[in-house]
């Protein structure tokens, strides 16, 4: 009954840890967070902004839409 009980602490321990870990490390795409935008520096990324209006978007440079070809949906 002891080393049960040691086994069941044991897994609820490292289960804990490993799950603190997960949370604590996740990778991020960019664009899920404000602290990791989706740099756009074409007028096609800025075209494509209008797939992903729930992601965090950020000017990387002036973009020059003179010459620019883009869909119109």
């Amino acid at each position: 009954m002891k080393k049960t009980f040691m086994a069941i602490l044991t897994l609820s321990f490292a289960f804990a840890f490993l799950s603190t870990v997960n949370e604590r490390f996740a990778w991020a795409a960019p664009g899920d967070s404000e602290s990791n935008p989706i740099i756009i520096t074409t007028p096609l990324e800025f075209n494509d902004i209008r797939y992903g209006l729930g992601k965090y978007y950020k000017l990387g440079n002036n973009i020059d839409f003179t010459t620019a070809v883009l869909d119109c949906v």
